[in-house]
């Protein structure tokens, strides 16, 4: 898969899975990064990084419920060399998910409901929304 389908691909579900989640700081997910926080970057051509920013939306217009863009960016930092040279069309993709606290689960556009864990993210089974909607319940009628 193309690093440009990769990302669409999995956007909406990290997306999803933040904004399900009872984030109280920004969560933020990067591509071109590896596990050991060494840089690599992303090839992303100018027509790339429009592909994502559009599709990446075009994902989140389907979801339910309706997912402003206020509560989500793309940014595309450039990668330099040790020198200080920028790497061509190389960089390291930034998703942010600002803290939003909803009573409603957001399912995406495929109809599928994730949420935050300390390892990634989960798909939520049937019985697990029903326990999660239970719990939205419970601390909305607290407050």
């Amino acid at each position: 898969m193309n690093p440009c389908a990769s990302i669409v691909a999995n956007a909406e579900i990290y997306i999803n899975a933040y904004l399900n989640s009872s984030l109280t700081a920004t969560g933020r997910i990067f591509w071109g990064v590896d596990d050991n926080r060494v840089v690599k970057g992303v090839l992303l051509p100018p027509q790339d990084r429009d592909t994502v920013q559009k599709r990446v939306a075009e994902s989140l217009s389907a979801a339910e419920p309706y997912i402003s863009p206020d509560l989500y960016f793309i940014r595309f930092h450039q990668v330099f060399t040790e020198g200080g040279s920028a790497v061509e069309d190389t960089f390291i993709v930034e998703i942010g998910v600002v803290p939003y606290r909803s009573s409603r689960l957001f399912a995406t556009s495929k109809g599928e409901v994730y949420i935050k864990t300390a390892g990634g993210k989960e798909k939520l089974s049937p019985l697990q929304i029903q326990e999660q909607i239970l719990l939205r319940a419970q601390g909305s009628a607290r407050r």
